[in-house]
């Protein structure tokens, strides 16, 4: 053997030294273990993951708390609702009878009893109503919901039933409303009514006519989009195109009379007869029924344009 591979002392030495501090630090550390070694990808995509879990199971539980406080206000809101619909219809009961007795002695017009009926089935209505809200927050632990558009809750059409509901209210109050209007019209024939009051009668009566066809369409429309014949977008223009017409009208009809009132409004002043003031107030209220009309004729122009 070459001289140049034979080990001397100092070589000899420093391995010594280096085996035996290789053999200390594998007494400390302990038996090695295998690892199993990942590919960066794949450990990063195992990282994305349970950070994903993690985010998901954190978002669940913060909707269900959220859900879960949200619920119990709304319930206990149309719960105090429920309470305060049956109060009023008790009340409305005992006016109804107290309004009996008084017609039956003489001391009460003609048709005001059966307006008092009809105020016992409307406070019914509203009780009707306030359960069906309730019945709908229960099942969907959010506010009740009158879009046209609104899903089912449960299977159960919510929106259609109260719509049915607000349709008889409306036709109860019309009805009542039409027991007062014969009367006027009674005194009008014996002159104790003015025109003016008439026409503003017949055009309350006008609106009111309305507003139940209205609401008669938006029951069709309410069918048409659960039998899938409209889409969400669809079944809102329409409504708020129903709406948006039921606004116009009832703003014709204001000018109308405020027009008419005007006028003579405007006689009386120039003969010393009604003050400045009157005149001013009246067409304060004119220029506002004014700006309603206008205000209707733009949404329905935009509307139209976006079907």
């Amino acid at each position: 053997m070459s001289e140049n591979f034979v080990p001397d002392d100092l070589f000899m030495d420093r391995l010594e030294w280096q085996l035996a501090s290789e053999y200390r630090r594998k007494q400390l550390l302990g038996p090695v273990r295998p690892k199993i070694v990942l590919p960066r990808r794949a450990a990063l995509t195992l990282l994305v993951a349970g950070l994903f879990m993690s985010g998901v199971t954190a978002i669940k539980a913060a909707e269900y708390f959220k859900d879960s406080w949200r619920k119990k206000i709304e319930i206990a809101r149309v719960e105090t609702e429920v309470r305060l619909m049956e109060a009023r219809r008790e009340s409305a009961r005992q006016s109804a009878a107290r309004a009996a007795r008084m017609y039956a002695l003489g001391l009460m017009e003609t048709g005001e009893d059966r307006v008092a009926d009809f105020s016992v089935k409307k406070a019914g209505l509203a009780v009707d109503k306030s359960l069906l809200n309730r019945d709908e927050v229960r099942a969907s632990g959010a506010s009740p919901r009158d879009e046209i558009y609104a899903p089912k809750v449960g299977g159960r059409d919510f929106v259609g039933e109260r719509l049915v509901i607000v349709k008889k209210e409306a036709e109860l109050e019309m009805a009542a409303r039409e027991i007062r209007r014969d009367r006027k019209r009674d005194k009008f024939a014996l002159g104790l009514v003015s025109a003016d009051e008439m026409k503003a009668l017949e055009a309350e009566a006008a609106v009111q006519k309305a507003a139940i066809l209205r609401l008669e369409k938006r029951l069709d429309l309410r069918k048409r989009f659960l039998a899938g014949g409209l889409t969400a977008q669809a079944a809102e223009i329409e409504d708020r195109l129903t709406g948006a017409e039921e606004d116009l009208g009832a703003a014709t009809a204001k000018v109308e009379v405020l027009r008419e009132r005007m006028k003579r409004q405007e006689t009386l002043e120039a003969v010393g007869m009604a003050s400045p003031g009157e005149t001013q107030a009246l067409n304060t209220a004119l220029d506002s029924a004014l700006d309603e009309q206008k205000l209707a004729v733009l949404e329905i122009d935009v509307l139209k344009k976006s079907k």
